[in-house]
């Protein structure tokens, strides 16, 4: 009974030094919700007199915990902290169900209280789950009521990182916690051992001449997709700063519509099912892709647009018809029908004869063409509407003229900036044929975007189609294209001329999307990832990268505006009309020389009927 009161006393002493080594610890990690795990016996109700926040209690072998755990460990918006003493039976048993099921990662910070057998407790931990961003924290007895503070981490455990521990702290029977250190800095944290880590990249764009890491490797101006050659200069720049190398899996694809499926296939497939430690093409960030893997910060800003060369007449309306809205042409040609009434009217008043209305019709309509007329009109009330009729035509000419000589010497306004406004115009659109257009065209909602999909894509041959070809059709005129800015910019400064450039428009169907460098669910490399890129980005390499990679639009130079050629497309409409006169009128022509003949044949048959001979 003796020894079971003292023993009793002992546990209760070391209690209290643990409640406050606890409390030092969660002050120092600024922890709010506590989960402790401790040998049969002890009471910590103590702890929660002095705790703010809330506070769970287990004993080594709880089946409570074991059944519910993924509730009891859920962070959230807590900062938890989780305690255990590793001198107690079943503490082995505990550290390997949390290291299976990822409990040591930066989420969760870890109080370990260790046997004065340093070794032989160092030998379990080291077997551990222990990364990158692991928060572990050793308390070690010395001697009475001396302790030492210890912080572990380590770098990638499964790729055979190694572990790392440093002394921190300490605290001695006469004085409080003294902290020497920590290593939670990123710069204790910036070396990652020389681990090979593994990495897949999507061959999209890849010059199959050449093998994947030349591809990637290239810094001459863009042709294809170029997400995979930025992301591998980035990453070079990561390996020299944390000391890692990397290994690729080559797939054709970024496999999206496998996304929450049990592939491994594509960069998407490899990265949900955690083969992988980084994706070499990155991604935009998208509602689908947030519980399927990790975004670490945008790397570059990628703008995907539709690209035409504006059409002079909007599409929606004819050249030689834009210069008078429909209600003016209306007035005009009630002004000529008006006029060649009046003079058919006079001629009959004054001559009685309504043989020439067809000819008055055409010396109307001649002089609104300002065509000359030699013929000789001697009635004075002909002579004022055709008067009349000439000066009309004159001033209205003016108007005319004024228009269609701006029209090749001037750009016109570009008025078409909206979806639909492109959907109402005559332009087709091509879309690029690669794996994210169709799972935007797949995955969008909007109704215009569908229209367009259904009647401007596939409705001709060139519906998806490569880089090259949608800029060429581009150049062509009457197409639009939809495409990466980054690497379509470099076909147009090679092919378009500077009056080419200065004609094209763009609009988006979405805004310019930010792409990541993506890592696993989980990952321990997503916090290093991030500090060391937001670094890079500061000092400006990844944006060195950008410039080099990105091409921009050339600019249009005004100044060049002004030699432009009036070519076939602009007078096609004349053209189509002046062969509809042509073989209008020759098809009257051979109705009249039928008409002709059939007439004098029956003349001659009549004639020959009723011929009785020659007279004398």
């Amino acid at each position: 009974m003796f020894l079971f009161l003292w023993m009793s006393l002992i546990q209760a002493s070391n209690a209290i030094v643990n409640y406050s080594l606890i409390m030092e610890f969660t002050k120092r990690e600024l922890a709010n919700t506590l989960i402790m795990f401790s040998c049969d016996g002890l009471d910590y109700k103590r702890l929660g007199q002095n705790f703010v926040g809330s506070m769970h209690h287990f004993q080594m072998n709880a089946e409570r915990f074991y059944n519910d755990h993924q509730r009891f460990m859920t962070v959230g918006h807590y900062r938890l902290a989780v305690v255990a003493d590793l001198s107690c039976d079943y503490s082995g048993e505990l550290m390997n169900f949390c290291s299976e099921n990822e409990y040591f990662n930066g989420s969760y910070r870890w109080l370990l209280f260790s046997e004065f057998n340093m070794s032989k407790t160092m030998d379990s931990v080291r077997k551990q789950n222990l990364n990158i961003d692991s928060r572990v924290t050793m308390v070690v007895e010395t001697i009475e009521e001396n302790f030492e503070f210890y912080e572990i981490f380590g770098t990638v455990r499964r790729r055979g990182g190694s572990t790392h521990v440093m002394k921190v702290g300490s605290k001695t029977k006469n004085s409080g916690v003294v902290w020497t250190c920590t290593t939670n800095s990123y710069y204790v944290r910036d070396n990652l051992g020389g681990v090979t880590l593994l990495g897949a990249v999507a061959t999209l764009g890849f010059n199959k001449q050449l093998t994947a890491k030349e591809n990637m490797r290239s810094l001459q101006p863009p042709t294809n997709y170029i997400g995979s050659r930025m992301c591998y200069q980035i990453v070079q720049l990561l390996k020299r700063r944390l000391n890692f190398r990397t290994q690729h899996f080559i797939v054709p694809d970024f496999g999206f519509d496998l996304i929450g499926t049990n592939s491994s296939n594509g960069v998407v497939g490899k990265l949900q099912q955690n083969l992988i430690d980084l994706g070499f093409s990155p991604m935009a960030v998208t509602k689908e892709r947030l519980g399927v893997f990790d975004q670490t910060v945008p790397i570059a800003t990628v703008r995907i647009t539709i690209i035409f060369r504006h059409p002079k007449s909007g599409g929606t309306r004819n050249l030689f018809l834009q210069p008078f809205d429909n209600q003016v042409w209306t007035l005009i040609g009630a002004v000529l029908l008006v006029s060649t009434g009046i003079l058919s009217v006079i001629l009959y008043v004054k001559q009685r004869n309504s043989r020439f209305h067809c000819k008055y019709t055409l010396i109307v309509f001649g002089i609104f063409c300002l065509q000359s007329y030699s013929g000789r009109v001697s009635i004075i009330p002909s002579r004022i509407t055709l008067f009349t009729v000439i000066l009309f035509s004159v001033l209205l000419y003016q108007f005319y003229s004024c228009f269609i000589i701006g029209y090749l010497l001037v750009l016109p306004p570009k008025n078409i900036r909206t979806l639909e406004q492109l959907l109402a115009s005559n332009l087709k659109l091509s879309v690029e044929n690669i794996s994210y257009n169709h799972d935007f065209l797949k995955r969008t909602n909007v109704d215009v975007i569908h229209d367009l999909y259904e009647r401007k894509v596939l409705s001709h041959e060139f519906g998806f189609t490569n880089v090259s070809m949608g800029i060429s059709l581009v150049k062509r005129g009457g197409y639009a294209f939809h495409c990466d800015n980054s690497y379509g910019n470099t076909f147009i400064m090679r092919t378009f001329s500077d009056h080419e450039i200065c004609e094209l428009q763009e609009m988006s169907l979405f805004p310019p999307r930010a792409v990541n460098l993506n890592v696993p669910k989980g990952s321990p490399l997503k916090e290093i990832f991030r500090v060391t890129l937001r670094r890079l980005l500061e000092i400006g390499l990844a944006e060195y990268y950008q410039r080099k990679l990105f091409m921009k639009r050339p600019p249009c130079l005004r100044q060049n505006t002004a030699s432009v050629q009036v070519r076939l497309e602009d007078i096609g409409d004349l053209c189509i009309l002046l062969m509809i006169g042509v073989s209008l009128s020759i098809a009257i022509l051979m109705v009249e020389i039928v008409e002709f003949r059939v007439r004098k044949y029956w003349e001659m048959k009549q004639f020959a009927k009723h011929y009785t001979g020659w007279l004398d």
